[in-house]
């Protein structure tokens, strides 16, 4: 039973380091080539990279408990996920 405890108590701080926080990144190549009268090509190159990042600061009670929820909704969505697989 000490070793069950053990092994919950791990997956719960990997899965409360592992949380993080969110961010979407997005990367824009755009070139464009454009001619001249003279017979000259212009390449022009534009790159951007754009890290949006959601501060979703909560409070700790309500972290703790999306935290539980996300723990006891483990297992029903990996039971969603076989059934999606097999079927």
């Amino acid at each position: 039973m000490k070793k069950f405890y053990l092994i919950f108590s791990v997956l719960l701080v990997f899965l409360a380091l592992t949380a993080g926080c969110a961010h979407e990144s997005e990367s824009v190549h755009r070139e464009t080539t454009v001619s001249g009268d003279s017979g000259t090509t212009t390449t022009t190159t534009v790159e951007r990279d754009t890290v949006v990042h959601h501060d979703d600061n909560d409070g700790v009670l309500s972290s703790i408990f999306d935290f539980l929820g996300e723990v006891i909704a483990l297992p029903f969505r990996i039971v969603g996920s076989l059934v999606r697989a097999i079927f």
